[in-house]
């Protein structure tokens, strides 16, 4: 019960707290985002923060993040990512996007590419 009541506070602590900051016109942009929750399977709670880096050049964004478990704070690895937009009719966008994930000691850990349409 301690867990659960213990999850619940950290979850109102947390909720929502994502931030982010432009610097200035340069295009980079630097910035968090927290999540915490609870699993009713495994009957635990989950609470990570992962910081954010990112550039913005001729229309393409390129960034880095790391999710950070705060329960036993290490470091897993980062994940690289860059993606362009295609083309938005009206409420209907295409993005070409790509990540590599590379883990705590920076060796390749897996890549993907595709395309998301958001509509």
């Amino acid at each position: 019960m301690k867990t659960l009541a213990l999850a619940t506070i950290t979850a109102f602590t947390f909720a929502g707290a994502a931030s982010a900051a432009d610097i200035g016109s340069t295009g980079i942009s630097a910035g968090a985002e927290s999540e915490v929750y609870w699993d009713f399977d495994a009957e635990d709670y989950a609470a990570t923060v992962t910081p954010y880096l990112g550039y913005t050049v001729y229309g393409v964004d390129l960034g880095v993040e790391s999710e950070i478990n705060l329960r036993d704070i290490d470091f897993t690895g980062l994940d690289l990512s860059a993606e362009y937009d295609l083309m938005s009719i009206g409420p209907v966008g295409t993005t070409l996007f790509g990540e590599v994930n590379v883990d705590k000691d920076m060796d390749f850990n897996g890549a993907q590419m595709g395309v998301r349409l958001k509509f």
